[in-house]
C-alpha cells in the first residue's frame, strides 16, 4: 500500500489527539475508581503504583505515546531551523521520560515496588525538557499553523512558571496541582497534533 506524506502526517496528528484524549479519560476514570485515592493529595504516579489498577498506568502511557509519535510527525514537516530540531528530539525524549515515570513507581517509601529510586530525578528532567521543548516549537508552529502560535506561547509560559512551584507545594495539595500540570502537558501535545493537521490542510 502506498502511503502518501499527507496521509502519514494526518494519521500522526489524529493519533496524537486520540492518545491525548485517552490519557485524560483513563486518568479521570482511575481518579474515580482507585480505592483510597485522594486526587488532591495523591499524585498520579502514586495512584498508579502497583498492578491492580492497570488503567491508571495506561493513562500515563497514552500520553507518552502521544509525545513520541508527534515527534515523528514533527520531523516530517520540519520547516527548517535549529529550534524545531530541538523540539522534535524533545518530543521524542518526553515520550520516553513519561513512559519511564509510569513504569518506575518506586519512591523509596517501602511499598511493594523495589529497585532504584529514580522518580524524582525523572520528574525534574521532564519539567526542564518540557519547558525547553515548548519554547523551541513556537517559531515552527508560527510558520506551520500561525493561528495556533498564541496558544503555544501561552502553554509554554504556564508550564515554565507553574512547573517549578510543584516542588515547593505542601504534599496535601500537590496531587491536584500535578493534575493541572498534566492537563497543560496534554494541551501542549494536543496543540502540536493540531499543528500537524492544520499544516496538511493548507
Amino acid at each position: 500500500m502506498n502511503v502518501t506524506r499527507a496521509t502519514y502526517i494526518r494519521a500522526i496528528g489524529y493519533m496524537g489527539l486520540i492518545a491525548s484524549a485517552l490519557s485524560i479519560a483513563l486518568i479521570l476514570f482511575a481518579d474515580l475508581t482507585v480505592a483510597g485515592n485522594d486526587m488532591v493529595a495523591d499524585t498520579i504516579s502514586a495512584m498508579a503504583a502497583g498492578e491492580r489498577y492497570w488503567y491508571a498506568d495506561a493513562g500515563i502511557y497514552a500520553l507518552a505515546f502521544a509525545f513520541a509519535v508527534l515527534g515523528l510527525g514533527m520531523a516530517a514537516v520540519h520547516p527548517g531551523g535549529l529550534f524545531w530540531s530541538f523540539a522534535t528530539f524533545g518530543y521524542t525524549a518526553l515520550g520516553g521520560l513519561i513512559f519511564l515515570i509510569g513504569f518506575r513507581n518506586e519512591y523509596g517509601d517501602s511499598d511493594a515496588e523495589t529497585g532504584e529510586v529514580v522518580h524524582f530525578s525523572l520528574v525534574v528532567i521532564l519539567g526542564i525538557i518540557m519547558a525547553i521543548t515548548a519554547w523551541c516549537s513556537i517559531r515552527g508552529t508560527r510558520e506551520l499553523a500561525q493561528n495556533l502560535s498564541a496558544r503555544s506561547i501561552t502553554l509554554a509560559s504556564i508550564w515554565t512558571i507553574g512547573a517549578p512551584a510543584f516542588f515547593i507545594l505542601p504534599t496535601g495539595y500537590d496531587g491536584l496541582y500535578e493534575r493541572g500540570l498534566g492537563l497543560v502537558a496534554i494541551a501542549i501535545a494536543a496543540t502540536m497534533a493540531q499543528v500537524l493537521l492544520t499544516n496538511e490542510k493548507r
